[in-house]
């Protein structure tokens, strides 16, 4: 691995419907997560921490603003909630967010801070038309908290998160390979545009087209909930990122959203420029 490219250093995780893996690559310095963890039926890995000497290098931890379409729904329920009476509220009030089922990523949340973010579909055959329709509504239900922009698929910019049309598998705490819905992953790597190297990320998304509209639908808005910042799944069949597949896919809930908030709200190592010009090896 030591061949590898210092402007390809990247390190790389995915997700697909609960299962979890992650791996760093960096340099000739590998580390990655083995053991798993049940939870809830949820195959998890849990990675190990990278050396405290490398992490030193990297950004530090900061909170970036928060996007305006998830201030302004901060702002909106905010107001909501002054005006329930105590003891007025029902629903969700009782469970506003499920933001302690999220997982950090070995470098903080998963949170975008340039935008728009920009999405492109990998090219399909004409008999995929369902699918591209489905994952394009996907996109446009999510338009309105963070900015999103759909990309040409001739476009030669790398997109932030590329949405290919497959059929994706993983692996079971046995090591089994099984079929699934869908499988989401990202790498880190560093955006040498601009006056000095700032930590990224990007996301690949491999979703099934051989289900009805409403199932792609909603797979599709899963999916982006965890690339848009939600790495883990909500205990409520309600959620959009509930973890399993439901008949009747649910759209974006106000727990969805409020959890998408609080993860815009913490620190993260991610989108921060180095204070050196010097690339950690």
């Amino acid at each position: 691995m030591g061949g590898v490219s210092r402007n390809r250093q990247r390190w790389q995780s995915a997700m697909a419907y609960g299962a979890i893996a992650l791996c760093c690559v960096l340099g000739c310095l590998v580390w990655s997560g083995l053991g798993l963890a049940d939870r809830g039926g949820d195959p998890i890995a849990q990675a190990t921490e990278p050396p405290p000497a490398l992490l030193s290098q990297l950004p530090p931890p900061q909170v970036h603003p928060l996007p305006t379409g998830l201030q302004q729904w901060r702002d909106r329920t905010a107001a909501q909630s002054r005006a329930i009476p105590p003891g007025g509220g029902v629903g969700d009030a009782f469970n506003p967010d499920y933001f302690d089922q999220i997982e950090p990523s070995i470098v903080g949340h998963l949170i975008w801070s340039q935008f728009p973010i920009t999405v492109v579909l990998a090219p399909t055959p004409p008999r995929a038309e369902v699918w591209r329709k489905a994952v394009t509504q996907a996109i446009a239900d999510w338009q309105p908290y963070l900015s999103l922009q759909l990309l040409d698929a001739t476009d030669s910019t790398p997109a932030d998160i590329t949405i290919t049309l497959g059929n994706p598998t993983l692996r079971t705490a046995a090591g089994l390979p099984r079929a699934a819905n869908a499988r989401t992953t990202y790498e880190f790597y560093w955006d040498l545009r601009g006056d000095r190297p700032r930590l990224a990320h990007r996301f690949t998304m491999l979703l099934r087209g051989d289900r009805a509209f409403a199932q792609l639908l909603g797979t599709a808005r899963h999916e982006l909930g965890h690339a848009l910042g939600i790495w883990g799944h909500s205990p409520h069949p309600q959620d959009a990122l509930y973890a399993a597949a439901v008949a009747n896919p649910p759209p974006i809930s106000d727990r969805d959203l409020n959890t998408l908030v609080k993860v815009y709200e913490q620190p993260t190592r991610l989108g921060w420029s180095l204070n050196s010009y010097q690339i950690p090896d």
